[in-house]
């Protein structure tokens, strides 16, 4: 399987999960909205939480993926070049719909947690 077809079926993966995860928080809304009364005691609030729970656990793992797919626009400039901006903050910002200054947020902290490479491509420590 190629690096570009491993990255296309991840995609679906996740677009799968994000919508399973939408249908649980309307699940949770209906479920409220018809038995208010019928959820009562320890666990009156418990579908909530749970949705609460699902719900920032998908923002981490988005917010982790976020950061994880700016990496090779941290350190290859030509990269940035072939997608015809003329820096990485330009080119975040226009891809992701977002203003420059989000767009250079999200490139610090990609920069702070991505290793630094030697001129051959390894890792450094």
């Amino acid at each position: 399987m190629s690096h570009q077809s491993n990255i296309v079926s991840q995609t679906a993966v996740v677009a799968r999960e994000l919508t399973a995860l939408i249908e649980l928080v309307s699940d949770v809304e209906l479920l409220l909205l018809s038995c208010d009364e019928s959820l009562s005691g320890d666990r009156a609030g418990a579908p909530v939480a749970d949705a609460i729970a699902a719900v920032e656990l998908a923002g981490r793992l988005v917010d982790c993926a976020r950061v994880r797919v700016l990496a090779p626009l941290v350190s290859d400039s030509v990269l940035v070049e072939r997608l015809g901006y003329a820096s990485s903050i330009a080119a975040v910002a226009s891809i992701a719909h977002i203003s420059e200054r989000s767009a250079r947020a999200r490139l610090i902290v990609a920069t702070a947690v991505c290793p630094n490479r030697a001129i051959t491509g390894a890792p450094l420590p």
